[in-house]
């Protein structure tokens, strides 16, 4: 007879598996259906289901994965990460990552995690570097050397 902790696994990856799917077609939807905030709550749910599934079954590497995916989802959710074929892309890489994952779980065995893939997914969530932001220049004194100097107070005499 399973355990209790067995039923509560085989569980996690039985749904795992069918919100792996709804994660699948709704990146591939996601460029398409940019203004569509229904849909882009659908997946971000998905990942946010998967990452909380996992971390109550006690498949932490799993569940801190997909908080990568989800905070990237997040911050489309939000408005400040513009949905393109780059991001799509790494989203989908990342979600057939997280499918061997979850079956290598199930058949006994850890996956490790591709930090190279993780480092892509922690630069959506960065801020943009200074080489990629639009530097404003504001008017200022004029740098010490070329400025005359100033005679210290004690210094300057009354007309």
């Amino acid at each position: 007879m399973a355990s209790f902790d067995d039923r509560f696994l085989q569980m996690f990856f039985e749904e795992a598996r069918e919100l792996l799917i709804t994660l699948e077609e709704g990146l591939m939807e996601l460029e398409r259906r940019r203004g569509d905030r229904s849909h882009l709550d659908k997946v971000f749910r998905a990942a946010h289901s998967i990452k909380g599934a996992a971390a109550m079954v006690g498949l932490s590497q799993i569940a801190e994965f997909t908080h990568g995916i989800e905070a990237v989802l997040d911050k489309v959710r939000t408005g400040s990460l513009t949905v393109d074929s780059d991001l799509i892309s790494t989203l989908l890489e990342a979600r057939d990552h997280l499918a061997s994952a979850v079956e290598s779980e199930a058949a006994g065995a850890s996956l490790g995690v591709p930090s190279e893939l993780v480092a892509r997914l922690a630069a959506f969530l960065k801020e943009p570097s200074a080489s990629k932001a639009t530097v404003v220049v504001t008017p200022g004194p004029p740098p010490a050397s070329s400025a005359a100097p100033t005679p210290p107070a004690a210094a300057v005499s009354p007309p």
